[in-house]
């Protein structure tokens, strides 16, 4: 499995190597990982480097993708987001789908 820290970086920077918004990125990384722990995500330890892997969040496959998606959208619309109000609103809906989906999956009501 891919480490949390290099895919968020691929995704939002471009580059996996590229470190130097590692601070930024690992904060709102672990903001997104608390709203999951919170929602039934068995998380409770924070990303510091890259050697937090996502196997380490679930062990089930469709839960992954959702987390994957949740923790990467929940990043963007904070580190880099849309211009506009309407691509922001679109972003801040599809979290919020993909929370719901992750409640979903887990069985929780929340």
């Amino acid at each position: 499995m891919s480490s949390i820290l290099k895919t968020i970086r691929k995704r939002c920077i471009g580059d996996e190597t590229a470190d130097h918004f590692d601070t930024t990125l690992l904060s709102l990384i672990n903001l997104a990982l608390a709203t999951l722990d919170v929602n039934g995500v068995d998380w409770n330890k924070a990303v510091i480097d890259e050697t937090a892997q996502w196997s380490m969040t679930t062990t089930d496959a469709k839960l992954l993708a959702f987390v994957q998606e949740y923790v990467y959208t929940s990043v963007t619309l904070i580190f880099d987001p849309p211009d506009s109000k309407a691509a922001r609103d679109s972003m801040e809906s599809v979290a919020n789908k993909y929370l719901w989906y992750i409640n979903s999956v887990l069985g929780g009501e929340n």
